[in-house]
């Protein structure tokens, strides 16, 4: 019996969960590799010009410094996705002024995001233990709705579609400011965005929004593309990071010298998520296509993770030196990919980073029976499966 030598690379949500399902399966000889000084994963700090020269603090939402004081100053959020969105609801009450810039407008579905957990839930969840896993599965079931909205064009997604158009109009009483508020594509075609604040923030006396292009930054504010100076105390970047590019620019080498970048050459893709032609005994947790747009994070990361393990298991057992999947099961798994992305609401028109540059959807269009029937168990008929004295199984 060996005793794997594991390295997990990031310590953001993938990670860590991983983390947690080996140590569980009795695998501790693991160490997590992590770039950034603390968990959570890394954050995209944007290529604008004299971004360097800004003499008031300046922050980034994945690396939030509680030390920054915002209350009574001009702020400045740049972004308009989900964090975007919150950050503004969260700092308007308490700012002098606060001027969100956003190229493209988003739909914000209401949704009362403040509600307090229920004291009497909170009682059932301390004096039962095993109801926080029926809670759980229940909130998974849940979660199908989601996914049936992102997936094909039924009922669901019309009402769903419907509820965002109202939550603009009933509650942006300001013309001008809920046009450019609208956007010109389907609800839910880019990452839905849920507030029941934000547009109550962002209509507030000292809150505005700016659609105009930044053409700089300054030592004293923000310069808009239209000559617009915005003097600021505070800049937030709520600007995300880069979807596609996993674990590059790492140096990763697989059979034969494979580079990474060649074998994603024509853009990233695995085997359901997990596995990639090339590269034996490398697995990845939250891979390409994972489900960021339909169904939890948390769980597709704990199903990889444990079908990861009874790989795990088989090379503590010598079943196997080196894993492979190959090349022929990968093209027949993203082809299917391709096939059940046309009905999907994330191919209706829009521009989202959802795309990759090949103008591929990386997402999982799926629905959660199917990928946890993918990633119960692994079928040796698709990886090359071999042992030191170089034969195949």
């Amino acid at each position: 019996m060996r005793d794997p030598k594991i390295v997990i690379i990031g310590a953001g949500v993938a990670g860590i969960t991983a983390g947690v399902i080996f140590k569980q399966a009795g695998f501790e000889n693991f160490v997590i590799v992590e770039k950034g000084a603390d968990v959570g994963g890394v954050c995209l700090t944007p290529d604008i010009p004299g971004i360097g020269r800004f003499t008031g603090a300046v922050v980034h939402t994945a690396r939030w410094d509680d030390a920054i004081e915002t209350a009574g100053k001009r702020i400045a959020v740049i972004g308009s996705g989900s964090t975007g969105v919150q950050v503004v609801s969260a700092l308007q009450p308490h700012a002098a002024t606060l001027t969100q810039f956003a190229r493209t407008p988003q739909w914000v579905l209401w949704a009362p995001m403040g509600l307090p957990q229920p004291r009497l839930l909170a009682k059932v969840l301390a004096a039962a233990p095993a109801a926080h896993q029926r809670l759980y599965s229940a909130l998974l079931w849940s979660s199908g709705i989601l996914a049936d909205i992102a997936l094909k064009p039924t009922w669901r997604r019309r009402a769903a579609q419907q509820l965002a158009r109202w939550s603009l109009t009933t509650q942006v009483r300001d013309r001008q400011l809920r046009a450019a508020l609208t956007p010109d594509y389907e609800p839910f075609c880019k990452r839905q965005v849920l507030s029941g604040t934000y547009h109550r923030a962002i209509g507030a006396g000292n809150a505005a929004l700016v659609t105009e292009a930044i053409s700089e930054i300054t030592e004293t504010g923000i310069r808009t593309a239209d000559g617009t100076h915005h003097d600021l105390d505070v800049i937030v970047f709520a600007t995300g990071f880069h979807p596609h590019n996993y674990m590059r620019p790492m140096n990763l080498r697989g059979r034969d010298g494979l580079s990474i970048d060649e074998a994603w050459a024509k853009g990233p893709r695995a085997y359901r998520m997990t596995a990639i032609p090339g590269f034996p005994n490398l697995f990845t947790v939250l891979g390409p296509n994972s489900p960021t747009g339909s169904i939890s994070l948390q769980y597709s990361a704990e199903l990889t993770a444990r079908y990861i393990t009874q790989w795990l298991q088989r090379f503590r057992d010598d079943e196997f030196d080196t894993v492979e999947v190959t090349e022929e099961a990968t093209v027949r798994f993203n082809d299917s990919v391709a096939d059940a992305m046309g009905p999907t609401v994330w191919n209706t028109g829009c521009n989202s980073w959802y795309f990759t540059e090949e103008n591929t959807i990386d997402l999982w269009p799926f629905d959660r029976k199917t990928m946890t029937t993918l990633l119960t168990e692994p079928d040796d008929r698709d990886y090359l499966i071999s042992h030191q004295d170089g034969t195949l199984s």
